[in-house]
Parts: C-alpha cells; sequence; structure tokens
C-alpha cells in the first residue's frame, strides 16, 4: 500500500467509507438479522481515521 500517493490514499478511504455504510446498513436490513457486532463498525472506522492521517 503506497499511502504517499494521494490518490491511492483518497480510494483507500473512501472504500473504507464505504465499508462503513455497509455495516451500518445490516443493523436495519432484514430486520437487523444480518447485523453485525459494534466492534466491526469501530475497527472499519478506526481504520479509515488512521489512514486519513498519514
Amino acid at each position: 500500500m503506497d499511502f504517499t500517493d494521494a490518490d491511492y490514499k483518497a480510494q483507500f478511504v473512501s472504500r473504507i467509507e464505504d465499508r462503513v455504510e455497509f455495516i451500518k446498513s445490516k443493523d436495519t436490513a432484514r430486520g437487523g438479522y444480518d447485523k453485525l457486532p459494534k466492534e466491526a463498525l469501530d475497527s472499519m472506522q478506526n481504520i479509515a481515521e488512521q489512514a486519513k492521517k498519514l
């Protein structure tokens, strides 16, 4: 992973944020049947925040 490349970094962060939204959508989709643990959301949000700081 080349985080010195601004375009790569932006794409990476954007895809992680997409995953965050996907995880959030599982809370209500199908009545929450496929809801993921809170730790999954927390971890993905943490990855996004850390990547933005690089």
